[in-house]
């Protein structure tokens, strides 16, 4: 077999890739529509203009659908922000799912009295030029700096909406195959969400896989790379026989090793997965276009008249089914909360910049090739479909920049402007300062210095000048234009600290995805959005909350063990790099802004600092014995990763040997391999602990203690959480376990700590409550029913004592405690028998949970 053709037409495309982007760059010219136009035109060349045999075949759909779109979406969600492209899952899941079936029906209802084809054949149609590729309104808004989560959006879309096309061109092409005259809508609806899920799941298992490979190849990075070239294929083929998306699979498998992969690979293995990624994509995404744009002559054969009517009504159906999600869908879920304001000016260019690129021509070969297709009909759709995506290239694509100028998108606002200048400054500063340094470490003529940073200083102080005297910027955009200094100088002591060995690479990308919503709220909402982002990453995760309830509920630790580690690396690392903060305020901002804003970020600063610290403190109080540990874990990570990078120095600076640098190494990843195991979060142990430490049960023995920990429910509380209401009907029992309570009763107001309870005068006595009681910290509650508290008391002459004084000081009678008063009071005299009527009410608790749970 003679491969020279073969391989002289991949050199053809790599220098017309290569050719094409300076070009699209030099003519303002979208880089899609410049490889469409060159790859027709090779198209028509090669295909011998009419005359002879063609010199090209179309090339088969699956080099499209098996080889090339796996591959550049698993890119995709390797470098995209997953992190936060989930907190905006429900609008992503509208645009990429909802809008491909609105557009879909409308499409398809639309030209089916003038397509001249079934309805089926109209809706096969309309779904393969539903989806999207809107890389040329991405790289717009990125040059504009339009608001992040905008750009978020338009990405989510683009790497879920062909996943949906294709579910959908794949139940219309199969009934349009089966001889159906009309498709079964409803159980086309109800099938769609399984290839997304099981997609879904056999893309996290192949990550899952591919993570493991990747620990045992951290030292040799092109093992790595290797791997990772081979993860979207080995989850997207087995996608199809499995009847699940393989699309779907390749990007959940891209997400996954987005979220964990910095931590098992390294950053130097990291990086350079990601540049090679980089470099493949952008061919992928080339050649997919090339490719494609190769076969529009043969597609548009039978192209006429009739076509261009029904491509224009294909079109202006698209164009309307986009605008009833842009102002109808999203508009209706940023009211409730779940959707992103979006201004008119940017629905606009979103409209009109949902082109129809190389996908739509993809499917359009696969119709083609289908023998479920007639040959007619499949040659309409196909020309349809290529006539449809010239449309959208040249008309819509052509003119998507003149229609941004026209929507002065492109035009910074007031306070973007300000910040440029304020950039400008801090620029010039930072050079002034590092130039002086530099210049007397390496010994420059001191007058040469002096000279240069005289220069130096009259320039930035110009600029400080000019950033002072911004037009339209009030004292407030001045806090917020602080603010977001504030979040860039927390970035790059991120970025440092990981630098330096101080933070590890998982908890790298967590701060740096915190740093990124504090600019992004901050640029919107101003102190509020500060205010806002940090506050709801105190609170922690929804995954947090999850991992509580299933810990709580039913005993399972490991998902909560997990994202507490979590939390404490991430509180403890934030507590540190906020300090750091008050010398650039003092430094920086101090000089553009003046005294008053610098106070206000001092303040800000200084309280943001004190709610880390209490959340931090909050998690000690609730897990003390675990807090401890995790903490000291963290501390040890910390040093092996500063180990590490001073080893490595060592041997670059030829100074270890290479065998006892992998002797070292190796040492290393043991002490890390031990360390990523979370301590064990042990309920049952916590709970007999701090049972046992309470002085009210002091008198109970050891087996007692552990018997009444597995039947004790633990709460947990928060300063100022309701925890006891007065005139409520008497309900349960709280001993503290941890923290301290407010308690408000008639006859005044006192505090309770560890050790002691709440509650038991109502409960013996059936009466309403008579006392309010507040958290006042964080802290732990055990839950006691009446029959265990009766229980423990005739056992703890202890617990009895502490009863009977808190009822007299309540001024209640203690004889009106006991239901069963026959002259003998509250409590039942000690008799012999008393602990063993103790055990048997456990025992048999415990019996009858045991035969519920059979």
């Amino acid at each position: 077999m003679d491969v020279t053709p073969l391989i002289a037409f991949a050199a053809i495309l790599l220098l017309v890739i290569a050719v094409s982007e300076p070009v699209a760059v030099r003519t303002r010219t979208p880089f899609a529509l410049v490889l469409t136009g060159v790859g027709a035109l090779m198209g028509l060349v090669l295909s011998g203009a009419g005359q002879g045999a063609p010199l090209i075949r179309p090339p088969p759909s699956g080099l499209f659908l098996e080889l090339f779109l796996p591959a550049l979406i698993f890119q995709a969600a390797l470098s995209t922000e997953v992190r936060r492209m989930l907190e905006d899952g429900v609008p992503i899941l509208i645009l990429a799912v909802l809008a491909v079936v609105v557009a879909t029906a409308l499409i398809g209802l639309a030209i089916a009295p003038v397509a001249g084809m079934p309805l089926l054949a109209c809706l096969l149609l309309a779904a393969l030029v539903s989806t999207t590729d809107p890389s040329a309104v991405i790289g717009i808004f990125r040059s504009i700096n339009a608001p992040a989560r905008l750009v978020r959006l338009v990405e989510g879309e683009s790497l879920l909406n062909d996943a949906t096309a294709i579910a959908l061109f794949g139940v219309f092409l199969l009934a349009l195959g089966s001889g159906a005259d009309a498709p079964d809508l409803l159980s086309a609806a109800l099938s769609l969400p399984i290839p997304l899920i099981g997609g879904t799941l056999l893309g996290v298992v192949a990550a899952i896989a591919l993570l493991a490979a990747l620990r045992l190849t951290r030292e040799l990075p092109s093992a790595q790379v290797t791997l990772t070239l081979a993860a979207p294929f080995v989850a997207s083929l087995p996608a199809e026989p499995l009847g699940v998306s393989g699309v779907v699979s390749a990007f959940a498998a891209g997400a996954v090793l987005n979220l964990a992969g910095p931590a098992r690979v390294g950053p130097d293995g990291w990086e350079l997965i990601c540049r090679v990624w980089g470099v493949i994509a952008h061919w992928v995404g080339a050649a997919i276009f090339l490719l494609a744009a190769l076969m529009i002559p043969t597609l548009l054969t039978g192209f006429g008249w009739a076509e261009a009517g029904v491509t224009l009504l294909i079109a202006a159906a698209a164009l309307l089914a986009r605008a009833v999600i842009l102002w109808g869908a999203l508009p209706a879920l940023a009211l409730v909360g779940a959707g992103v304001p979006i201004p008119n000016r940017f629905r606009s260019a979103l409209l009109w910049g949902g082109l129809r690129g190389a996908m739509t021509l993809a499917l359009a070969l696969a119709v083609l090739e289908s023998p479920r297709v007639p040959d007619e009909l499949a040659g309409r759709i196909g020309a349809l479909a290529t006539g449809y995506v010239l449309l959208t290239l040249v008309l819509q694509g052509g003119t998507l920049r003149w229609l941004v100028r026209r929507l002065r998108i492109d035009r910074l606002s007031p306070i973007d402007q300000a910040l440029a200048r304020e950039a400008v400054a801090v620029a010039l500063q930072t050079a002034r300062e590092e130039v002086s340094d530099e210049g007397r470490a390496r010994g420059v003529d001191p007058e040469v210095l002096r000279r240069e940073a005289r220069l130096l200083g009259e320039r930035e102080r110009a600029a400080v000048a000019e950033a002072d005297r911004s037009e339209g910027v009030s004292e407030r955009d001045r806090v917020t234009l602080g603010l977001i200094a504030l979040a860039g100088r927390e970035r790059d002591l991120v970025i440092a600290a990981r630098r330096l060995g101080r933070v590890p690479p998982g908890l790298h990308q967590r701060l740096l995805g915190e740093c990124d919503r504090l600019l992004e709220l901050t640029r919107s909402a101003g102190r509020a959005g500060y205010r806002r982002a940090y506050r709801s990453g105190l609170r922690g995760p929804w995954a947090l909350r999850a991992s509580w309830l299933l810990h709580e509920r039913l005993r399972i630790s490991g998902p909560l063990e997990r994202v507490l580690e979590s939390r404490f690396e991430l509180l403890i690392a934030q507590a540190g790099l906020l300090e750091e903060l008050h010398p650039f305020i003092d430094g920086r901002i101090r000089r553009i802004h003046g005294r008053r804003v610098t106070a206000l970020l001092h303040a800000l600063v200084d309280r943001r600092v004190q709610e880390t610290r209490e959340a931090l403190d909050a998690l000690r109080v609730q897990l003390p014995g675990y807090a401890e540990e995790t903490e000291a874990r963290w501390v040890r990570r910390t040093a092996l990763e500063v180990e590490e990078r001073e080893y490595r120095a060592l041997h670059e600076d030829r100074l270890l040997d290479q065998e006892l640098h992998d002797r070292l190494l190796g040492e290393l990843e043991r002490r890390r391999g031990e360390l990523d195991r979370p301590p064990r979060l042990d309920l049952m142990a916590r709970k007999a602990a701090l049972l046992r430490g309470m002085p009210a049960l002091s008198g109970l023995p050891d087996p007692e203690i552990r018997r009444l920990a597995r039947r004790l429910h633990l709460r947990r509380m928060s300063p100022g959480d309701l925890l006891h209401r007065r005139d409520d009907p008497p309900g349960r029992v709280h001993l503290i376990g941890s923290g301290a309570v407010s308690v408000s009763a008639r006859t005044g107001a006192y505090k309770l700590g560890p050790g002691e309870m709440f509650g038991h005068i109502s409960v013996l006595t059936r009466s309403p409550r008579r006392i309010e009681v507040r958290a006042l910290t964080h802290g732990t509650l055990f839950r006691l029913d009446e029959d265990r508290l009766r229980a423990l008391m005739r056992h703890c002459p202890i617990l009895r004592e502490h009863v009977l004084e808190r009822a007299r000081k309540l001024g209640v009678d203690p004889e009106s405690l006991s239901p069963h008063r026959e002259g003998r009071g509250l409590f039942w005299r000690v008799r012999a028998g008393a602990r063993a009527d103790l055990t048997r009410l456990m025992n048999s608790e415990k019996d009858d949970g045991a035969a519920r749970s059979g």
